[in-house]
């Protein structure tokens, strides 16, 4: 029974609104925009999209008018696990899925100073899923996390140049989690099963200043959000309420844009992520005789890491454009604490896209590769985890977004 409780421990941990393999480093998702997604997912300094309110929204006092954003990511990961067993290396595959990840945005300018703003998406996710006999079912086999933020914003232009914003968020979030335990008494493997949901509240605060026609810098600060998840633990043979506190990170984005001649604008950014807020999980159940304890801890000492971006953008015409990116993206967890739900580690990232514009309306659509680092790490056998190496790993997105305006 120790290892199934080992499951709902790390299982209260994370969270999309479908689910979200591209997040396998870590848990967070950085794909608001289809534009800003095929430029290296980097657009603080540029933010000139209704979806500038997941980025930046303080750039939303470039849009004219009324503004609606909407699209989805279509995300498809892989990857190989080699674990090193007492029977000896047993090689193991993720399920082969495509999960979606929709969201959408609209803005609206109210006079010369003001705008407001409201945007849908998902901060955070993890979609994982092994086969259900496979060596590492002790520890874990099976992960839909869902999460939506709900993020309305008010802007003001205090100069011509500088702009700034704030906002609140809402936070829906919900997991269903899954792994084996064994039978004592010798028969089929039992399955284990946590579920729950939550709603969290935090704010965000946002720059943008505009340094001549040429140059841009942004900077935008999302807060910590803290989840008390409640739901059920269920076993064969019975189920008991379980509720967990988790505090999900703080953000920091900054970037510049640039347009170093003409048709052409490179973006430069990075964002800090504070996931030293995830230094453990703390997992409550109301009957302490169906898993044989009443609450357990934990310990993820996940770290605070940066991510960088380099997006370009090519004006083909003044209809079509061309854009290309590059992500550096470590990942937060250590060694020591590393796990089967996210078998994905530092990630060498790369977008490709192109825009369409009409009169009001335009089509964005861009291609997204996943390469990660192979990494190993040692075993926990008293977890279910044996020594693992995971190599080969990777992750294949496409995505749109279509904006309108009125």
């Amino acid at each position: 029974m120790q290892i199934g409780l080992r499951f709902m421990l790390g299982a209260a941990a994370v969270g999309t609104v479908l689910m979200a393999p591209e997040a396998w480093s870590d848990f967070s998702l950085y794909e608001g925009g289809a534009s800003q997604v095929a430029m290296g997912e980097e657009a603080t300094g540029q933010a000139d999209r209704p979806s500038a309110l997941f980025y930046n929204p303080a750039g939303i006092t470039q849009l004219k008018g009324v503004q609606v954003e909407a699209g989805c990511l279509f995300a498809r990961p892989s990857a190989k696990l080699v674990l090193s067993t007492p029977e000896g290396d047993v090689s193991a595959k993720t399920e082969d899925s495509v999960f979606p990840v929709p969201n959408a945005y609209a803005t609206m300018q109210i006079n010369d100073r003001f705008w407001s703003g409201v945007g849908i998406y998902s901060r955070f996710g993890l979609g994982t899923e092994y086969p259900s006999d496979w060596p590492g079912r002790y520890s874990f086999y099976s992960g839909v996390i869902r999460s939506m933020n709900v993020n309305p914003n008010v802007a003001f232009k205090v100069t011509e140049e500088l702009s700034v914003a704030v906002g609140a968020t809402a936070m829906w979030f919900d997991m269903e989690q899954k792994q084996k335990v064994l039978d004592p008494f010798g028969g089929p493997d039992m399955e284990l099963t946590l579920k729950g949901e939550s709603w969290g509240y935090g704010y965000n605060v946002a720059g943008h200043y505009r340094l001549h026609e040429k140059a841009a810098l942004g900077l935008s600060y999302q807060s910590r959000i803290k989840q008390h998840v409640r739901g059920k633990a269920e076993i064969d043979y019975g189920s008991t309420d379980a509720e967990s506190e988790l505090e999900l990170p703080d953000f920091l984005f900054a970037g510049i844009s640039l347009a170093p001649a003409d048709r052409w604008t490179v973006n430069l950014g990075a964002v800090y992520t504070g996931w030293k807020s995830y230094d453990q999980v703390v997992v409550a159940l109301d009957d302490p005789e169906l898993l044989g304890t009443d609450k357990r801890t934990v310990r993820t000492d996940w770290e605070n890491v940066w991510r960088y971006q380099l997006g370009v953008e090519y004006a083909v015409t003044d209809r079509l454009s061309l854009r290309g990116g590059y992500i550096y993206d470590p990942s937060p967890v250590p060694e020591d604490t590393a796990d089967y739900s996210l078998p994905l580690y530092n990630r060498n990232i790369y977008t490709v896209g192109a825009g369409y514009a009409w009169d009001r309306l335009t089509l964005d659509v861009y291609y997204i590769y996943l390469d990660s680092q192979d990494r190993s790490f040692d075993g926990r056998l008293e977890e279910g985890i044996y020594p693992t190496r995971i190599e080969g790993s990777y992750s294949q997105s496409v995505g749109f977004s279509v904006t309108a305006l009125f």
